[in-house]
């Protein structure tokens, strides 16, 4: 079986029911990626909210339980069990009294029909190639590069993508036939993020390229994507089980270190300045 989770407050606090879509999608995207089966996902659901007699925190919460009914829907996954935790607020050193962002915390549960055609999200061997699946959008909104800078990146919240469930079980049948090395989730921090953990789980490089607005294309959250490392002499048949839904980025190098051609934002950093930064070893950079 896997388990896997979905949960993202800052996207709470700006659109409830955007945030419902993104982590149902999220929880999903996670347990497929190791070898879960899409049809044989079930969910629990948790709410953590404010109090629900203000007519705002109530509309949070009501377009929330939209936006996760929705999305369980179109993925077919059926909600099993679940629980609400209202009335989270505190008084703070202002005096004035305080809620938590809408917060929606997703976990997955899914089936893994054969524990030999699973999948890990390290790099694994240099040479294999390095694709993205799934669209990416101008959603920078909430992300984490609006945290890490304290700015507003613009765009949008990250919404749904409805060509996802059918892009999850494409993917299932690709790991099943076991055409994949990896595979990483973009979520939070998008693809940028995604790239640094697999080299550094892997203690190897990636060289990657990326066409197209720099700044959305590496940090985008948009949901239904993840990077794939498929062997060279899987890459043809990587790409026809997926209906051409794949984008290759790049190779896995065995130099470690990270370099993604971006054009006005270029990447070039050792594996070893990621772990640092990952570890909070690095004055001034929040991992």
């Amino acid at each position: 079986a896997a388990i896997a989770i979905g949960v993202n407050t800052r996207f709470g606090a700006l659109d409830a029911e955007r945030m419902a879509w993104s982590v149902v999608d999220e929880a999903i995207r996670n347990a497929v990626a190791v070898g879960a089966d899409p049809d044989r996902i079930a969910l629990l659901d948790n709410f953590s909210w404010g109090d629900p007699r203000r007519p705002e925190t109530l509309g949070q919460l009501v377009a929330a339980v939209a936006g996760c009914c929705a999305a369980a829907r179109a993925h077919g996954a059926p909600y099993v069990s679940g629980k609400d935790s209202l009335n989270n607020e505190y008084v703070g050193v202002d005096g004035e009294r305080h809620a938590i962002p809408p917060t929606l915390v997703i976990h997955a549960l899914g089936v893994v029909p054969d524990r030999h055609a699973t999948v890990t999200s390290d790099a694994k061997s240099p040479g294999d190639v390095i694709f993205l699946i799934g669209g990416t959008r101008d959603e920078l909104r909430g992300g984490h590069l609006d945290a890490v800078l304290g700015i507003d990146a613009g765009g949008a919240v990250p919404g749904p993508d409805p060509a996802a469930p059918r892009r999850y079980r494409l993917l299932h049948r690709a790991i099943t036939a076991g055409l994949l090395r990896a595979a990483h989730d973009l979520s939070e921090g998008g693809l940028a993020l995604a790239a640094a953990e697999m080299a550094i789980g892997g203690r190897l490089g990636l060289d990657l390229r990326v066409d197209g607005d720099a700044l959305v294309e590496l940090f985008s959250e948009s949901n239904g994507r993840l990077l794939v490392e498929v062997a060279p002499g899987d890459a043809d048949a990587f790409v026809a089980a997926m209906d051409g839904d794949a984008r290759r980025l790049g190779v896995v190098t065995a130099e470690p270190r990270l370099r993604i051609d971006a054009g006005a934002l270029p990447i070039d950093l050792p594996v070893t300045a990621l772990v640092d930064a990952w570890a909070g070893h690095v004055p001034g950079v929040r991992s």
